[in-house]
């Protein structure tokens, strides 16, 4: 039987995460728009229930009646079927999921730009820009977009990168 004390504890979860995501999405479609060039991007938050605007008693006695029905299920797995654990956050342009209709380029700048928005993010609470490491990222890009890369991260970003392939890349962009 779940205490009080971890209903309070997953519902402080689902909120943060939800909340995170949201500041993720003031930036990641616009930095997948500047490398891709296409518009529509966003990140979403996938869990058992609609989070929304929900206050937070709402949330817990919606996670109280989810436990309680699965809770013979999960009883006979050993195993808990529903939480934050169980959450997971989806690329989606023009709301089709990256994962099934996304191309391995659009796959990977989807990605990388979660990972600039939490450059962005970190810049603005911490006032300081962290290094980036990127590792043979250049492998599933066409040209145009490792040049468009490039150009985003070489604002003031200090980065390092290790790729196979430096041609076609422009030479103003990088440094040997």
């Amino acid at each position: 039987i779940l205490t009080e004390y971890l209903i309070d504890k997953a519902v402080s979860i689902y909120k943060l995460r939800y909340k995170y995501i949201e500041r993720v999405n003031e930036y990641s479609g616009k930095i997948y728009q500047d490398i891709m060039g296409l518009d529509g991007f966003n990140i979403s938050y996938v869990t058992e229930f609609d989070i929304g605007h929900k206050t937070n008693d709402e949330l817990k006695k919606e996670l109280k009646d989810l436990f309680k029905k699965k809770y013979d299920y999960d009883v006979k797995l050993s195993s808990t079927t529903v939480g934050p654990h169980k959450d997971d956050i989806e690329f989606l342009l023009h709301n089709n999921n990256l994962k099934f209709f996304g191309s391995q380029g659009q796959q990977r700048i989807a990605v990388l730009s979660f990972k600039l928005s939490e450059i962005n993010i970190f810049k603005k609470y911490k006032e300081t820009t962290p290094i980036l490491l990127l590792d043979d990222i250049f492998s599933e890009l066409d040209d145009t977009k490792k040049n468009n890369l490039l150009k985003y991260i070489s604002k003031d970003i200090q980065t390092i990168i290790t790729t196979t392939e430096l041609t076609n890349l422009d030479s103003r962009l990088i440094k040997k």
